[in-house]
C-alpha cells in the first residue's frame, strides 16, 4: 500500500528537488500529506537544531520522508553522459577547451560558452527524474511519471 493517497508528479519533485542548485543543501524533507518540503542546510547537524531551525520532523515520522541527498548525483558520471549525448561537431568543440579532469566550474563555463545551458539543464531534470522515481518506489510512494527520465548508469538507452 502506497504511503500517499493522492499521485504526485514527477516533473514537480524535480522541480522541487534542488540539490544540484545549492551546495549548502544537506537533505530535503517532503510531507506527503501536505506535500510541504522542508530543506536542511549544512549548518544543521543536530536533531535539536532541525527543531530549533525547522520543524519537528522526528515527531511527524509518518507524514515526512527523506529525498535522496547530494550523494545521488554522481556528478563526473553526469558531465560525462552529457558530453556521450552532445552531436559529434559539438563534442569536439567541447573537448578544445574541456579536461575531463577538471572541477565542475570548468564543465560549466564551457557549457556557457557554448550556449548549452538549457540543453544541460533539461539532461539535468531527466537525470533527476530517474533518481527520484526510484526513490519513490523505494519509498512506496505513488508517482505519475509525466516527463521523460535518464539513467546515466545505463548509457546504452539514451
Amino acid at each position: 500500500m502506497a504511503r500517499n493517497d493522492k499521485a504526485i508528479n514527477l516533473s514537480w519533485l524535480v522541480e522541487k528537488w534542488t540539490i544540484w542548485d545549492n551546495p549548502y543543501l544537506k537533505n530535503i524533507w517532503l510531507n506527503l500529506k501536505t506535500l510541504d518540503l522542508v530543506r536542511i542546510m549544512e549548518d544543521v547537524d543536530t536533531n535539536e537544531d532541525i527543531e530549533e531551525s525547522y520543524i519537528d520532523i522526528e515527531q511527524n515520522m509518518e507524514e515526512f520522508v527523506c529525498m535522496p541527498g547530494k550523494e545521488a548525483v554522481n556528478g563526473k558520471l553526469a558531465r560525462e553522459a552529457f558530453i556521450d549525448m552532445l552531436d559529434s561537431h559539438i563534442k569536439d568543440r567541447f573537448f578544445e577547451n574541456y579536461n575531463e579532469y577538471a572541477q565542475g566550474e570548468e564543465f560549466l563555463d564551457i557549457i556557457y560558452e557554448l550556449g548549452l545551458e538549457n540543453k544541460l539543464q533539461a539532461f539535468r531534470e531527466k537525470i533527476a527524474g530517474d533518481i527520484l522515481l526510484n526513490w519513490a518506489n523505494e519509498e512506496n510512494i505513488k508517482v505519475v511519471k509525466d516527463m521523460d527520465t535518464i539513467n546515466i548508469y545505463n548509457r546504452d538507452k539514451f
